[in-house]
């Protein structure tokens, strides 16, 4: 069985008209992606019969939790060691007393589910014949059949641009190496302690079906949790991530976009440009983001940063894989990178194009901007962008593979989607604008 894991988003607005037929051969028929997606909390793409038992136990939602049959002492004793840890040791043992006698007479909830649902989805999960995973978008619960789970994920690992078959594991290898960076680095001892990795556990690839998308393609993930470079991965994260955020172009979420364009007018003859890079983790450039990471702190931590990024293996149906280049979905350290890069990126893309947008704003790989002019504007910056000391001829179309650019010209009823967000242009200016919810498929109307 394949356990339930969450993968990133974007938008919540409908899929642009080329839809991604996802990582099915040619031949194969196109299969519709599901229309109510945001409503479905059990999606049955399988030809196998669930038992409404087992259903019914699904449905419950992926944050339905069954009651303990023992109270864990141990892991309450352990929590609240940590969190007295750093109080006067008075206090400290005050605390431990008064838990110790509300864990002396604690019982175990009343079970808060029917023993015939549980037993049902028992022998589900039991089933090797299917796969349960979470659904990529939403908070669905997706049942597939394995041939089709393995099949797509082998079409999707067959891709030589962005994977290859190793004849050896490297975790041995990557371990020591890992051990080494941290025992002589800088950090204080304590660190470095805490960083250490102990034991070789392999990454593991899955893949979470996009239910939301033509073929229901599957978004890779790769579960870096015990690597050797996990933990140091966390870390560095943690360490850098204040460097994210700090530009103008900087979208939080959804709500500080609607800030932002509540007061913001459009003339009629200004143009709104969108686009979502596709896989974005994959197109990030190891190099440059090293580089980047190099100017932006130093060249120990840079180092620390691109041991991490260059150890991207990982096992599926044991067969031992690496990226050959980007970051990896599922590393702690991946968004961080992902996000400094493109700060970087649209940075020197916007400064070495003459004409400057009258506003640029982006949330990981969604970006929303408006041009004072005709549209042949937008898609001039779009492909004339000096980057990294290049002009690339298809500006982002080429130094990003696989964009997808949409460019309407402001008129009465033109729409943009962004960030979940869709904005509804009128000739004086004025925008209407609806917060896209995925779940219950709910629609906000925000008037302007």
């Amino acid at each position: 069985m394949c356990p339930t894991a969450t993968g990133s988003s974007y938008g919540g607005a409908p899929p642009p008209p080329a839809l991604d037929l996802g990582t099915l051969p040619r031949s194969a028929p196109i299969i519709n992606p599901i229309s109510n997606w945001e409503t479905k909390l059990v999606v049955n793409l399988s030809p196998a019969h669930i038992d409404p038992l087992a259903f019914n136990f699904l449905k419950r939602g992926l944050n339905f939790a069954l009651t303990p049959r023992n109270i864990p002492h141990i892991d309450f004793l352990i929590e609240i060691e940590n969190a007295v840890r750093t109080l006067p040791l008075d206090v400290a043992e005050e605390v431990r007393q008064d838990c110790a006698v509300a864990l002396r007479y604690a019982k175990p909830p009343k079970f808060n589910i029917p023993k015939a649902e549980l037993l049902a989805f028992n022998n589900l999960m039991h089933n090797n014949d299917l796969i349960i995973s979470r659904a990529d978008k939403g908070n669905a619960t997706v049942i597939m059949s394995k041939p089709d789970y393995l099949a797509k994920m082998e079409i999707l690992l067959s891709d030589s641009s962005s994977y290859k078959i190793l004849s050896r594991n490297p975790c041995p290898k990557i371990l020591k190496a890992v051990r080494s960076a941290i025992s002589n680095s800088s950090l204080d001892d304590s660190t470095k302690l805490r960083l250490l990795p102990s034991k070789e556990v392999t990454p593991r690839i899955y893949g979470v079906p996009k239910i939301h998308k033509a073929n229901i393609p599957l978004r890779p993930i790769v579960d870096t949790i015990g690597s050797p470079t996990y933990k140091l991965a966390a870390f560095l994260a943690k360490l850098i991530s204040p460097l994210v955020g700090n530009s103008n172009s900087f979208i939080k979420d959804s709500n500080q976009f609607v800030q932002f364009i509540k007061d913001t007018k459009l003339d009629p003859q200004d143009t709104l440009v969108s686009f979502d890079v596709v896989s974005l983790f994959t197109k990030v450039p190891i190099l440059d983001a090293i580089e980047i990471v190099k100017l932006k702190v130093n060249e120990e931590i840079a180092s620390l940063v691109e041991l991490c990024l260059r150890s991207t293996f990982f096992a599926f149906q044991g067969v031992i894989y690496e990226q050959v280049d980007g970051v990896a979905m599922g590393s702690p350290l991946s968004p961080v990178i992902a996000n400094i890069f493109m700060e970087h990126f649209e940075e020197v893309a916007l400064h070495s194009f003459p004409l400057k947008p009258k506003w640029w704003k982006r949330y990981m790989d969604d970006t929303n901007f408006a041009f004072k002019g005709v549209e042949h504007a937008g898609k001039g910056f779009l492909r004339g962008s000096k980057v990294h000391g290049l002009i690339f001829p298809n500006g982002l179309k080429e130094f990003l593979p696989g964009d997808k650019v949409i460019i309407p010209s402001v008129s009465r009823g033109s729409k943009v989607a962004v960030l979940k967000i869709e904005e509804s242009n009128h000739l004086d200016g004025s925008r209407d604008h609806w917060v896209l919810k995925k779940i219950n498929i709910k629609e906000e109307f925000v008037p302007r």
